[in-house]
């Protein structure tokens, strides 16, 4: 939908779209600009109105001048050779963390199940006699990874690139997110998954041993759940998928990089890994097409949540997920049909926001 916008469609015309990489707003980096009209970060028209905390669904055929770009997650250009070096100890660093020792983990949770043939125990062992301390001590190590995610959003925020903005992890298009929910449920995680699992038959996977534990170690698994979907897509579908773009690689480079990264810490499964293996995959490819972190996270944490609490409430996965995201598909159908563009904004103001 085009609005007239204070300069009128008479006096406008087309400006030069945003050029592909690492446009900063006004201000200081990682702090939202002001309300105005900016170019429109996905191109549906010359420009669209900020309303000081996010985008709006008011566009403009344009006045003769615009502000500067408001930093939106945009495929990264390549750097200069001399800022590669950087780039790539960033990543190291930050690998470092996570999820290298994960990996040397589920080495060692493999090597385990061959030796007890297919059957690995829990990891880590609760302390025998003392399941309050094992509880504390297997919650701080659950917690720990997110010092990862904390260490990418520092090196965005100092790097100057406009935050985590750059990633898709911010508040300024939240009816995209929402729409996006879905999609990413189906087309990242349901159909991957179920959908490898039974073209390839019965997959022998390896799965831990289940043990019989008090109920609230179940705010492990919750904690563990979330935990996974914030560092998980924050590390290795955000960040590492920008430093690699930004480093040059072609797009298929990005793609096999960043898979391998996913799938070396799930090692542990076996054969199981390769619906896993689908579903990095998915991400990935989805990910580069709309640059939202942010659903991503969401539907991991409720997948992990639904199959880790499985063995505590019974709970199917999938009918979990389902009354979790059901919602979303009406949002989607809603932005489908056009109808969320459609909303009062709820007493926002700016220029055009009458406008229909």
């Amino acid at each position: 939908m085009t609005h007239s916008g204070p300069f009128g469609p008479a006096m406008a015309r087309p400006l030069r779209s945003a050029g592909v990489g690492d446009a900063m707003g006004p201000g200081t980096p990682g702090m939202l600009p002001p309300a105005a009209w900016y170019r429109d970060p996905w191109g549906m028209a010359p420009l669209r109105w900020w309303d000081g905390r996010s985008w709006t669904s008011f566009t403009s055929l344009g006045p003769w001048r615009a502000e500067p770009d408001v930093p939106v997650a945009r495929p990264a250009a390549p750097v200069e050779l001399s800022k590669r070096g950087r780039l790539t100890a960033e990543i190291v660093i930050v690998l470092a963390i996570f999820p290298l020792p994960y990996v040397v983990n589920a080495l060692a949770v493999l090597i385990q199940a061959a030796v007890n043939e297919g059957t690995p125990g829990r990891f880590p062992l609760p302390i025998a006699s003392h399941l309050g301390y094992s509880f504390l001590l297997d919650l701080l190590l659950v917690l720990e990874p997110l010092a990862a995610a904390a260490l990418v959003v520092y090196l965005l925020r100092i790097s100057g690139e406009g935050g985590t903005c750059v990633i898709g992890l911010d508040r300024s298009d939240p009816r995209q997110d929402l729409a996006l929910l879905l999609p990413v449920f189906l087309l990242c995680f349901l159909l991957p998954q179920l959908g490898v699992s039974y073209l390839l038959g019965h997959v022998s996977a390896i799965v831990p041993a289940r043990q019989s534990l008090p109920g609230y170690f179940s705010i492990v698994a919750i904690a563990t759940a979330v935990a996974a979907g914030v560092v998980e897509e924050i590390v290795v579908l955000g960040f590492l998928v920008r430093r690699l773009e930004q480093r040059g690689l072609r797009p298929a480079a990005v793609l096999v990089v960043a898979v391998l990264v996913r799938i070396s810490y799930h090692v542990y499964y076996g054969w199981g890994v390769l619906p896993i293996l689908a579903w990095a995959m998915a991400s990935v490819l989805v990910y580069r097409r709309y640059r939202r972190l942010g659903p991503f996270i969401v539907v991991h944490a409720f997948w992990d949540t639904a199959l880790i609490l499985w063995p505590f409430f019974g709970a199917t996965p999938l009918v979990v997920e389902v009354l979790v995201l059901a919602p979303s598909s009406f949002v989607f159908w809603l932005m489908w049909r056009n109808r969320l563009a459609r909303l009062p904004d709820g007493g926002r103001s700016g220029p055009g926001w009458w406008a229909r």
